[in-house]
């Protein structure tokens, strides 16, 4: 039965790290699967144009039509996972929609809830194209800026609305660049979004590499203890280094830094018994 399938899928995937199995089995016992299609369309109670309907989600409960596979089934039971409700079973919280009710905000959620559900199911995306780009291409991007390679369930499930804005206003470089990619999501192309992305990853790169140098100059600048520290980089950013300082050290980058931070130790360690 596609219900039991889904619910295994659901169990070997890292939703378990943040929801309680006693929620799922909760959200899993309102899922209704129908398998006549004019009930289900019933049940809808509304007029649908929006060509093969397989489920939908109201306030926590799931529907789920004939035409539907495990994957429908765990894209309906995210909305329930991701949401929070009032004492009367009305939704509050939608995933990582938020509370400032952008324009697009539900087709950014949507997307974001087909892209994990298809990661869990391991079908094919076969809705929400431009949800499906956007987050394939952004993906790897998130995951480095967070150093976190589940980022994107944990905000998701968590609702974290706040750390998906505070990444894509850093890496458009914008600070509103959030507001814009909610404001215009249905109206992107898949050159706009590759555009996107592609700025997206470069200014995360950038950011990350400056990440060595800003603990450096925190150290330097306060938290001076008498002794030098080697601090690890990688190899991006010992190669910056290398280039700012190559006319004042010889040697490697490892010894150029601590002979840097020992210099500018005992510069402080001077100027304060003066």
């Amino acid at each position: 039965m596609i219900l039991e399938e889904a619910k295994q899928k659901v169990y070997q995937s890292p939703i378990v790290k943040y929801i309680k199995p006693e929620k799922i089995e909760k959200a899993f016992s309102k899922v209704y699967v129908y398998e006549n299609e004019e009930e289900f369309l019933k049940v809808h109670g509304k007029s649908w144009t929006g060509g093969r309907l397989e489920g939908f989600n109201r306030n926590g409960i799931s529907y789920i039509g004939p035409q539907a596979t495990p994957h429908t089934i765990i894209h309906e039971v995210l909305h329930t996972l991701s949401s929070e409700f009032d004492k009367k079973g009305h939704r509050i919280v939608n995933g990582i929609m938020g509370k400032e009710g952008e324009n697009f905000a539900n087709s950014v959620n949507e997307g974001l809830t087909d892209y994990l559900a298809c990661k869990i199911s391991g079908e094919k995306p076969r809705n929400y194209r431009i949800g499906h780009e956007f987050f394939g291409k952004m993906d790897s991007s998130i995951s480095q800026y967070y150093q976190d390679d589940e980022i994107l369930y944990r905000i998701y499930l968590n609702h974290d609305d706040k750390s998906f804005k505070d990444f894509l206003n850093s890496g458009l470089g914008e600070k509103n660049g959030a507001h814009t990619i909610y404001e215009n999501f249905l109206y992107f192309s898949s050159n706009e979004i590759e555009e996107l992305t592609n700025r997206i990853s470069k200014n995360v790169k950038k950011e990350i590499r400056k990440r060595p140098f800003r603990k450096i100059v925190q150290f330097l600048k306060g938290k001076w203890k008498g002794q030098g520290e080697i601090l690890q980089l990688e190899e991006g950013s010992k190669q910056d280094f290398r280039e700012q300082y190559k006319t004042e050290f010889d040697g490697t980058i490892d010894q150029a830094m601590q002979e840097r931070i020992t210099q500018t130790g005992k510069k402080v360690e001077k100027e304060k018994e003066i």
